[in-house]
């Protein structure tokens, strides 16, 4: 559950979260922009037959029910209002700037609560994303011997973990060297199992007894 909505929407005990923390996975427990990617892609991808508006209105209702189950947290507001803008290219046919989502949802969010500009995952969530902008595409040309798959799964947590590296000594004052390989290695996990938990969650509004099999 942590994994889907956030430590911070599920109370997690004190030693997991220390043993994540421990071995760079913190993130893994903090609802980002990884999960809110996931739940359009599962929502887009269920309505690929549908047209453009529809699939965007389908996506909206997602990410607005899954801003209020996860408690209104700095970093999935930041990636809502981003998975806003797609949608709203998606319904217009539009192409959608990704630095400039960036910049505008950043602005917008301390418009609104300037206080946030010291929230970690705020921090954290803007320079991994503003990494992964910047820096995945040219991974990618360099891993280009690889297969596009492989390539992604290394490009992504390497890139993540080189811009907010400075972010995770100063607040929790640890970064193990093993943690680029270790999220190379769990992304994929962590992808099943948060898409397990929305599919089940999903099946149990439908009927409980099919969401509690999914779970299982």
């Amino acid at each position: 559950s942590a994994m889907t909505l956030g430590r911070k929407a599920v109370d997690l005990p004190y030693d997991v979260r220390d043993s994540f923390i421990d071995a760079g996975l913190a993130h893994t427990l903090a609802a980002s922009g990884f999960h809110v990617s996931l739940l359009l892609a599962l929502v887009l991808g269920s309505l690929k037959s549908r047209e453009p508006k529809t699939r965007a209105i389908a996506g909206t209702i997602a990410l607005i029910l899954y801003v209020g189950l996860t408690g209104l947290q700095p970093s999935v507001i930041r990636a809502s209002l981003m998975g806003a803008g797609l949608l709203l290219g998606l319904a217009t046919e539009r192409k959608v700037n990704p630095l400039g989502g960036l910049l505008m949802a950043a602005t917008i969010m301390l418009i609104f609560n300037p206080q946030w500009v010291w929230d970690v995952g705020f921090q954290l969530s803007v320079v991994a994303t503003l990494g992964l902008i910047l820096t995945v595409p040219r991974l990618m040309k360099m891993l280009g011997w690889m297969p596009t798959a492989i390539a992604t799964v290394l490009s992504v947590p390497i890139a993540a973990c080189l811009w907010t590296l400075p972010l995770q000594l100063f607040y929790f004052e640890r970064f193990p060297l093993y943690s680029i390989l270790l999220n190379s290695v769990a992304t994929p996990l962590v992808i099943a199992i948060s898409v397990g938990v929305f599919v089940s969650a999903i099946a149990a509004i439908i009927l409980p007894v099919a969401g509690s099999f999914i779970a299982a």
